[in-house]
C-alpha cells in the first residue's frame, strides 16, 4: 500500500503558496490547474488522463508515503534487468510519422544512467537540445546531476543538483544550483530528517538569500506504530515563526489499507475541513471504490466517486467516474484497460459519457518485446468516428550484465505462499532491493495478529520463510510484509 508512486499522487496538489511548495518539492506540476476554494485540485468536467508510461499511476489511489527518499530518477531499469537506452518520439501528420525528439542514455554496468542526450528534429536533421551527466556513490546513490543546454553551437551549464545521504542510504539533502556566467550559485535546498526507522519526519525547503539559507516551507510527518503515515502538516515561514497552512490526515484498517484521507486548511486560528476521500477494498486488498466529498462551510457535499473493476488475475480493467446529482450517480467518464498474457498493459481507452452513451476520446496502445520491455507506445484520438494517430514513442533497451548475472532484486515483491491451501506448513517468499527493516506477520480474518515470522533488518536479496501452523484452526489468514515504504498483504487458506 505504501509506495513511492502513492507519495506523488493527485491528493497532494495545492494552490497559491502551496503550489510553490509542490513545485519546489518536486511534486507533479501537471495537476496544478483547476483548484477550488480550499486550494485543492478539483475534478472538473473534463476527465483527467493518465501518465503515458504508467497506466497505474496514482491520480486516484490512496497514498501512504514512508521514509525512503533515494534518488533513482536516472535509473530506467526494469525488474527484469533491462535498461532503456533510447527514446524516439514522433508525431503523426499527413498519414506519416515524423520525427520530433530523441533521447539517448548511456548507462553503467549497474543500470545507472550516467549520461543522457536530448535532441530535437529540425527540418531534416537532429539538433542538440540538452544533455545531463550523473554521478553515483559506491552504493548506487546519485550524488550529482548536471544539466547543460545547447546554445550557439556550444554546451552551456544550466542547472546542477547535489545529493547527500546518511549511513542508511536515505537522501538527507538535495541542493539545486544555477549557472551564473562562470560559477555555480546556490538556489534551493531540500533537507530531509528521518526517524530511527528510516521514515521521513520532516522535509524542509530553504532558499539561498544573499549568503544564507532561509527556510520557507516545511512538511512534518507523523506515523502510527505500524509505520503508516497518519498526518502531514504543511507550514510556511519567511524568517519568522512557522505558520500553519495545510494538514492531511490518514486513517487505516487492520490490514494497513488507507481507508480515509482528510484535507484541512488553517483559517481563523483553527483547522477547517475541506475535502475527504474514503476508500473501500475487496477481500484481496484491491481498491474497489473511492468516494470524494467537499466541505464548503455547510457540511460534506458535492460528492463524486470512482469504482474499480479487476479481472481474475488482479489486473485493473475499468475505472468508472461518477457524480452525485442529489438523487443518483451520473456517469462522467471511464478508463478501460487491456493486458497481454504476461500482464503488460496493452491498451488504455478513455471515454466520456455523453447523450446517454459512451464516447471514445483517446486510446493508448503499447507493444512489448519478448522480455516484457515496452518498445512502442502510440497515442490515438477519436475523430469523426475513427481513430487517428497523434504521436508515438519507440524505445530501445539493453540488458544490464551485472543484474542479469547476480539476479539481485530490483524491486520489493511479496510472492503468493506455496502451497496454498496448506496443512500445516507453507512457504512465503519475498524480495527486497536494498537493506531495510523487514517485518512479516500473520493475521486472522478479524485482523488479530497470529504470528510474527520476520522482524529484523535485512540486506538486499530474496528470502523464504516457513510458517508452521500447528495448533492454528482452519480458516482464511493474511500475511503482511512491511519493508521500508513497501507494504503488501496477501491471503492464504489453512485446511485441516
Amino acid at each position: 500500500m505504501k509506495t513511492v508512486l502513492i507519495l506523488t499522487s493527485l491528493l497532494l496538489i495545492v494552490s497559491s503558496a502551496s503550489a510553490q511548495v509542490c513545485s519546489a518539492f518536486g511534486f507533479n506540476k501537471r495537476f496544478i490547474n483547476d483548484v477550488d476554494q480550499c486550494g485543492f485540485n478539483t475534478f472538473n468536467d473534463s476527465i483527467y488522463t493518465r501518465d503515458n508510461n504508467d497506466v497505474l499511476s496514482t491520480l486516484d489511489l490512496p497514498r501512504t508515503p514512508k521514509g525512503e527518499n533515494k534518488e533513482l530518477i536516472s535509473r530506467i531499469l526494469l525488474p527484469n534487468g533491462w535498461v532503456k537506452i533510447e527514446i524516439l518520439s514522433q508525431k503523426w501528420a499527413d498519414s506519416l510519422w515524423f520525427n520530433n525528439s530523441i533521447v539517448y542514455f548511456i548507462n553503467d554496468a549497474y543500470g545507472n544512467t550516467i549520461e543522457s542526450l536530448h535532441q530535437s528534429w529540425e527540418e531534416d536533421r537532429w539538433v542538440n537540445y540538452s544533455r545531463s551527466n550523473e554521478a553515483y556513490d559506491v552504493n548506487g546513490n546519485k550524488t550529482d546531476s548536471t544539466s547543460q543546454m545547447w546554445r550557439d553551437s556550444n554546451w552551456v551549464n544550466d542547472e546542477r543538483l547535489i545529493y547527500t545521504y546518511n549511513q542508511d542510504g536515505n537522501n538527507t539533502d538535495k541542493i539545486s544550483q544555477r549557472w551564473a556566467d562562470t560559477t555555480w550559485e546556490n538556489y534551493l535546498r531540500i533537507h530531509y530528517t528521518y526517524s530511527e526507522n528510516g521514515d521521513i519526519i520532516e522535509l524542509l525547503r530553504q532558499l539561498w538569500i544573499g549568503f544564507i539559507w532561509l527556510s520557507s516551507n516545511k512538511i512534518s510527518y507523523v506515523y502510527d506504530e505500524y509505520g503508516n503515515l497518519t498526518e502531514e502538516l504543511y507550514q510556511y515561514s519567511w524568517g519568522g515563526p512557522w505558520i500553519n497552512e495545510l494538514k492531511l490526515i490518514y486513517t487505516y484498517d487492520l490490514y494497513g489499507h488507507n481507508t480515509q484521507f482528510l484535507k484541512q486548511r488553517w483559517g481563523n486560528n483553527e483547522w477547517q475541513d475541506c475535502e475527504i476521500f474514503s476508500y473501500i477494498y475487496d477481500s484481496k486488498g484491491k481498491l474497489t471504490e473511492m468516494l470524494h466529498q467537499e466541505d464548503f462551510g455547510s457540511g460534506w457535499g458535492n460528492p463524486s466517486r470512482t469504482t474499480y473493476t479487476y479481472d481474475e488475475y488482479g489486473n485493473r480493467i475499468e475505472e468508472l467516474f461518477q457524480r452525485w446529482d442529489g438523487s443518483e450517480w451520473l456517469n462522467r467518464g471511464r478508463f478501460i484497460l487491456k493486458y497481454d498474457v504476461h500482464g503488460n498493459n496493452t491498451e488504455y481507452l478513455t471515454q466520456h459519457w455523453r447523450d446517454s452513451t459512451w464516447m471514445n476520446i483517446q486510446d493508448n496502445v503499447s507493444v512489448y518485446d519478448i522480455n516484457d520491455n515496452k518498445i512502442e507506445y502510440v497515442l490515438r484520438y477519436w475523430i469523426n468516428n475513427a481513430w487517428v494517430n497523434g504521436w508515438r514513442e519507440l524505445n530501445i533497451w539493453e540488458e544490464i550484465t551485472l543484474v542479469a548475472n547476480n539476479k539481485m532484486p530490483c524491486q520489493f515483491k511479496l510472492m503468493q505462499n506455496y502451497p496454498n491451501p496448506f496443512n500445516p506448513t507453507t512457504q512465503i517468499t519475498y524480495s527486497i532491493p536494498k537493506t531495510t527493516n523487514v517485518t512479516l506477520k500473520i493475521y486472522d480474518i478479524l485482523g488479530q495478529e497470529v504470528a510474527t515470522l520476520v522482524n529484523e533488518r535485512k540486506p538486499a536479496g530474496e528470502y523464504s520463510v516457513t510458517w508452521d501452523a500447528v495448533g492454528i484452526p482452519t480458516g482464511v489468514y493474511f500475511y503482511r510484509i512491511t519493508a521500508g515504504e513497501f507494504v503488501e498483504t496477501k491471503k492464504m487458506v489453512l485446511i485441516r
